[in-house]
């Protein structure tokens, strides 16, 4: 709890700080007319507290919550493109005080290169935009094969789709699952993982029209929760999965169709309870047969090196997005040792998933949303 009150602290500093720095660059500009000067301080004032009084007022006045909630996130995608490219324009200002390579109209007629600069820094960044929005529903099929070096009863192959992070609620609603679901069941695969984030905000917020007892597959649909799933409530989503026929597995593994082992833990987040921790992965694979094939199921990507120790041939995971946003998507390749795609490490094979939707502004610049199906080869 106190780490994500820094967390917040910290978050709503930098969004003032960004939105004061918009503002006063956004005054330089407009006409010193009274009206225009206020409007344009309302409107950021306005988008600046947006997404944070839409939070604060969920369940108190639901339909003004959730439009809040909608423009502030897209605001902050937008405040952020804009800071970007206001701090690009200022870095070839301070290099122009230096080398002096603007041409003298830049001098003789700023006001009007001022105005020219900030309409193509709107231009530019609602093109961003747009082209993110547009990309955040490209849903694509991302196709990997694995090999396992053990048996898995009679089984020679096995077609496994890996979806996580749709993160249904506000901004990913009923028609987004649907997708999802229609691409997924088109794939004929064996199993369905559901490795976490399937929720984002509690199920109260999901149009239920389409269930998740809709997929398809011969051996079934099995979950493990993420971390936004305790950020809503992760009783009542468990509860709701296992009655759409989805198997929810927390810190425990089973046997499938008698030929490989589907494991699957709670989620890295349950760590900052006080109340309960999650199982050491050692303790719950203790009981299996290690001549099966063991498929371990992750939310986060954390610490790899405890599942090659105990032995897991295959683990799937997502939470990273592989970075949503540029130039997120560098920095989350930069921390996490794998943050999407395949990768073999001491003999164990990981997977992990940029997810199929989004947080936030439902927005993907320099990632893509997708499925994964995964072709299993047992030798």
């Amino acid at each position: 709890m106190k780490e994500f009150i820094v967390f917040f602290i910290v978050f709503i500093a930098i969004h003032i700080v960004f939105n004061i720095y918009i503002c006063m660059r956004g005054l330089s500009v407009i006409p010193r007319v009274p009206v225009l000067r206020a409007i344009f301080i309302w409107a950021i004032i306005f988008l600046t507290v947006s997404f944070f009084a839409g939070r604060f007022l969920r369940g108190i006045y639901p339909s003004i919550s959730d439009f809040l909630i909608w423009i502030g996130s897209f605001y902050l995608a937008v405040m952020f493109f804009i800071v970007l490219a206001l701090l690009l324009i200022d870095v070839i200002r301070v290099a122009n005080h230096f080398f002096v390579f603007f041409p003298d109209f830049f001098i003789t007629k700023a006001a009007l290169v001022k105005r020219i600069a900030a309409a193509a820094v709107l231009l530019a960044v609602c093109v961003v935009v747009a082209f993110g929005r547009i990309n955040a529903n490209n849903l694509i099929v991302n196709e990997v094969t694995v090999e396992i070096s053990k048996k898995a009863g009679k089984l020679k192959n096995l077609k496994a789709v890996l979806i996580s992070d749709i993160h249904l609620g506000l901004m990913v609603k009923g028609p987004q699952l649907k997708r999802i679901i229609d691409l997924t069941n088109a794939q004929n695969a064996d199993i369905v993982f559901l490795c976490g984030d399937i929720f984002d905000s509690g199920i109260e917020k999901f149009e239920q029209g389409t269930a998740l007892s809709e997929f398809k597959s011969r051996y079934g649909t099995f979950a493990v929760i993420g971390n936004h799933e305790y950020f809503a409530n992760a009783e009542a989503i468990v509860k709701y999965m296992s009655e759409n026929g989805i198997t929810v597995l927390r810190d425990e593994a089973v046997l499938v169709a008698d030929s490989f082992y589907v494991a699957g833990r709670d989620d890295f987040s349950l760590q900052r309870r006080r109340d309960k921790k999650r199982l050491p992965l050692a303790e719950i694979i203790k009981p299996l047969d290690r001549s099966y094939a063991i498929i371990l199921m992750d939310h986060q990507p954390r610490e790899l090196e405890e599942a090659v120790n105990a032995g897991i041939d295959l683990q799937l995971s997502g939470h990273t997005h592989a970075g949503q946003i540029w130039p997120m998507t560098l920095i989350i390749k930069a921390v996490w040792e794998l943050s999407h795609g395949y990768m073999k490490k001491d003999g164990a094979s990981f997977f992990v998933t940029s997810g199929a939707g989004t947080w936030g502004p439902r927005l993907r610049i320099g990632s893509k949303p997708e499925i994964a199906v995964l072709n299993i080869e047992f030798k």
